[in-house]
């Protein structure tokens, strides 16, 4: 026993080193909101325990140096801290995801990237390397959709060139994509979490009016 103790006190003083390098911090996790229970930065790297990962829906399966993680529906492997935390910086690098601490390196945030929007075979497609929380309203003059994604980032120096679509980052957390056309505002779109949204964008169309000369516009 007394030379097992011996073998951990260096493990044991390291350890300690390498927390008091460190600071509390707050993380942004995607549309599930900012979490500060034992969230730390050590240099560039924000540590959150294995609870609060699994509070987000993540699984799980660690052991003493390493975790096997499914999140989202993808599979990593990162390496654990001495004290048992998971580095979310290496986490967000496998999944695709935008990672970033604010100007005064204290909030960090964890969000979907908005890998790809397109229009394809009258659907509206956005994609996101995280689950998004989307809401949408209309507007007129033009005819307008709005969705709100809340949760997602568009990565630096990426740019949608979509007809009949624009793309922008709306706040820090949010992207806003809005579809100008004539049918925009009897489009309706569901608040489920998901990674990618699929909005058909051709719902009205117009058939011929037998017992006159004009069209009358149906909802399929």
């Amino acid at each position: 026993m007394q030379k097992l103790l011996l073998a951990l006190v260096p493990w044991m003083a390291m350890a300690t080193a390498v927390q008091a390098e460190r600071s509390p911090a707050t993380v942004v996790y995607t549309y599930q909101g900012s979490f500060t229970d034992r969230v730390e930065r050590d240099g560039d790297e924000c540590l959150i325990p294995i609870s609060l990962a699994e509070n987000w829906g993540w699984k799980v399966r660690d052991t003493e140096r390493e975790a096997d993680i499914q999140a989202d529906g993808r599979s990593l492997r990162v390496r654990l801290t001495p004290d048992r935390k998971i580095p979310l910086s290496e986490c967000a690098t496998q999944l695709g995801a935008e990672g970033a601490w604010d100007p005064n390196r204290k909030i960090y945030r964890m969000l979907g990237a908005i890998r790809n929007v397109e229009v394809l075979f009258d659907t509206l497609r956005v994609n996101s390397t995280l689950s998004i929380q989307p809401s949408s309203f209309t507007l007129k003059d033009p005819e307008r959709l709005v969705i709100d994604i809340d949760g997602a980032k568009i990565p630096d120096g990426m740019f949608f060139d979509v007809k009949n679509v624009r793309v922008k980052q709306n706040t820090p957390t949010s992207v806003r994509v809005t579809y100008e056309g004539p049918d925009a505002s009897r489009l309706t779109l569901g608040n489920a979490t998901t990674r990618n949204i699929e909005l058909p964008i051709n719902q009205v169309t117009t058939t011929p009016d037998f017992g006159s000369t004009e069209g009358t516009t149906t909802i399929p």
